[in-house]
């Protein structure tokens, strides 16, 4: 798809930043993408930071307004937008498993290739806009020790790919499925989101309240929330600051 809403930008310390800076004093068209090719202060979901070596990766934001959802759920969205990051990731790796790690990191295996970080700005009850803002490692190759499970599209198959053409195609990507959520914004169903999560009905590591437990996902309540099942059958529900992937070596 032809990007006509592009901010190309040499470097920004955050695209979402940037975003939130435009509509604040200005009016910005549905869809308008803000591209750094370097990207000094990038922020991941839950306070994280997402560091990408500069001309290497994706970072950028999308600016929506997701008027026709109700902001009870809010969750729905997230969703959708993992969903098309993921049909993305998935169409270049076509022979690796691809999965979405809850809320909204994409995997390849056990190693994180994308991050998306949703903002919504509500008034009144009701949406007024929302930035999306996503990294993707696409040719970087060497990443900082303190990241501990990264991985590029260019890491798996060895190949080099345009950045420019990449995002054109996530975009795309994003798009219809943010069209088809328009489309039937009633439609909550999580089963595709769901089935394509990381480690999905299969018992794990995770530390839950400073304790560690092996457990199984089994689902996402209507909010996001995370539902669990304890090996002894406890069965628990928890949000993100609540537990952490634990990662086996």
């Amino acid at each position: 798809m032809p990007l006509a809403n592009l901010i190309r930008l040499e470097s920004a310390g955050s695209t979402n930043e940037y975003a939130s800076h435009l509509l604040q004093n200005s009016a910005a068209a549905e869809f308008t993408v803000i591209w750094a090719l370097g990207q000094y202060s990038g922020r991941g979901t839950g306070g994280s930071s997402w560091e990408s070596e500069p001309g290497k990766n994706l970072t950028f934001s999308m600016v929506l307004y997701p008027y026709f959802l109700d902001v009870s759920n809010q969750f729905i969205l997230t969703r959708f937008i993992a969903l098309g990051v993921h049909d993305y990731i998935s169409s270049q790796l076509p022979n690796e498993t691809v999965t979405i790690k809850w809320p909204n990191d994409i995997y390849i295996g056990n190693r994180k290739v994308a991050g998306i970080l949703t903002e919504n700005s509500i008034m009144d009850g009701k949406f007024r806009h929302s930035v999306i803002g996503i990294g993707i490692n696409i040719n970087q190759l060497i990443f900082p020790s303190e990241i501990t499970n990264p991985v590029s599209l260019k890491g798996i198959t060895g190949n080099s790919y345009n950045l420019e053409d990449s995002l054109k195609n996530v975009c795309s990507a994003i798009i219809s499925r943010y069209q088809q959520l328009s489309r039937n914004p009633s439609e909550i169903s999580a089963d595709e989101y769901i089935s394509k999560l990381y480690r999905f009905n299969v018992f794990a590591k995770y530390r839950f309240r400073n304790r560690v437990i092996s457990a199984r996902i089994t689902g996402i309540d209507e909010v996001g929330w995370l539902q669990l099942e304890v090996s002894d059958g406890e069965k628990i529900s928890c949000d993100l600051k609540e537990i952490v992937f634990l990662h086996e070596v």
